[in-house]
């Protein structure tokens, strides 16, 4: 009972916008795991915010979309801040070049995008990359995973075979006596 208590105390405490994002930042620093859910926010959001320009959306609206559908408070938080910069006149590059959410690599294309007119293409492009480079991420964690289960399962089947064959064995010896 208490553990249901504290799971549901957590969920409800992580439904505050401030528990959300140190919980969301918190990920981030989690290994081999938080690079995961990096790359796949990273992808989401290129991937949503090409459809939405590739269909005309203007790029104040996507954003407004995306920060809803990202996923990630922290990330979030970044889109709403590069919005407010962008409403200033700043470009999306320079907006998001403000944070470490974005790596170099993603801004640097954003800006190319941006100059050369092809923001939709070079989004495109960020988020078959990181889709990419997610996959080969997933297959390394499972890659990994696989002898680690291996041997939790190997020592329950060994903790199950010695509690059925201890009292066994004190049995046959009590008989023998």
């Amino acid at each position: 009972f208490g553990f249901i208590l504290l799971i549901r105390g957590i969920k409800f405490h992580l439904k505050t916008k401030r528990a959300s994002l140190v919980f969301d930042n918190l990920v981030f620093k989690i290994p081999l795991i938080g690079r995961i859910v990096h790359k796949a926010i990273l992808a989401r959001f290129a991937m949503t915010l090409n459809v939405l320009l590739a269909t005309g959306i203007p790029l104040l609206e996507s954003l407004d979309m995306v920060e809803k559908m990202v996923g990630n408070a922290a990330v979030a938080k970044v889109i709403k801040d590069a919005h407010v910069q962008i409403v200033r006149g700043s470009k999306i590059a320079g907006a998001l070049k403000m944070s470490d959410k974005f790596p170099p690599d993603v801004i640097q294309m954003i800006a190319v995008g941006e100059e050369t007119g092809s923001l939709d293409k070079m989004l495109a492009k960020i988020a078959n990359f990181y889709d990419t480079a997610l996959n080969v991420d997933i297959k390394t964690l499972t890659a990994f995973l696989e002898p680690v289960f291996l041997l939790i399962m190997g020592i329950v089947v060994s903790f199950l075979m010695f509690s059925i064959f201890i009292p066994l064995f004190n049995m046959i010896q009590a008989v023998k006596i």
